[in-house]
C-alpha cells in the first residue's frame, strides 16, 4: 500500500486554504481616480487609493499627484493603519514633509497637526476618509479626517450620494455605485475639482 499518495493529497488540501488566505490578506485593493479641476476636460493629476486587509485589520493609503499651470506640483501621501477595526495610527505628508500624525494611546489619540501636539478624547475611530473610497458609508454619521485630524459629519443625500461637511462651510460629495466610490466632488480653496474613477 502506497501511503505517500494519501499524504500528498492531505498536504495539498491543507495548504491550499492557507495559500488563498495569505494571498487575500497581502493583495491590496487598488483604485485610480483622475483629478479634474474646474471645467478642464483634461485631468491635472491622479489619486491612487489602496486598501490591504491584514490578519489584524486593514491599511488604507492614498497618494495624490497633481501638476497644472495654475498650481505648483502637489504630492500628498496618507496612510492609516487599523487594528481590530479601530484606527491605530495615521500619517499625512506633503512632498515628504509631515502634515499630520495620529497615534492611539490608550483611550485617546495623540495628534501632531501643523507642528502642534494635542490629544483627542476618542475611544476608537472606526471609519476614516480613506475608507470612503472602498465602502459606501451607510449608517455612518461621522468620518475621521487623516489630514485635519478631526471628525467630520457625513450626511446621506439619497440615491447613493453622501456629503462630507468640511470646516468653513465647504463640503465634498461622494458618489457610489454598487458600494464603490465612483466620483468625488471636491471643494478646494482654489475652486472645484472632481475625482473620477477610471
Amino acid at each position: 500500500m502506497n501511503l505517500r499518495l494519501p499524504f500528498n493529497r492531505i498536504m495539498t488540501l491543507a495548504l491550499v486554504p492557507v495559500f488563498y488566505l495569505t494571498t487575500a490578506f497581502q493583495n491590496p485593493h487598488s483604485q485610480v481616480y483622475d483629478i479634474y479641476f474646474g471645467n478642464n476636460a483634461n485631468p491635472i493629476g491622479t489619486l491612487t487609493v489602496k486598501q490591504a486587509k491584514t490578519a489584524e485589520g486593514r491599511t488604507n493609503s492614498m497618494s495624490s499627484r497633481v501638476q497644472s499651470k495654475l498650481m505648483a506640483r502637489m504630492e500628498v501621501d496618507i496612510i492609516s493603519v487599523f487594528r481590530n477595526n479601530v484606527l491605530h495610527e495615521s500619517k499625512a505628508e506633503r512632498k515628504g514633509e509631515l502634515l499630520t500624525s495620529v497615534r492611539q494611546s490608550g483611550k485617546k489619540y495623540v495628534v501632531i497637526h501643523k507642528g502642534e501636539t494635542r490629544t483627542l478624547d476618542l475611544a476608537g475611530i472606526i471609519f476614516s476618509v480613506g475608507d470612503l473610497y472602498f465602502t459606501e458609508p451607510e449608517g455612518v454619521a461621522s468620518v475621521f479626517s487623516e489630514t485635519l485630524a478631526r471628525e467630520l459629519v457625513i450626511r446621506h443625500l439619497g440615491n447613493h450620494l453622501y456629503e462630507l461637511q468640511l470646516p468653513e462651510g465647504k463640503r465634498n460629495v461622494y458618489h457610489y455605485s454598487k458600494g464603490k466610490c465612483t466620483e468625488v466632488e471636491v471643494n478646494h480653496a482654489l475652486g472645484k475639482a472632481r475625482f473620477v474613477l477610471r
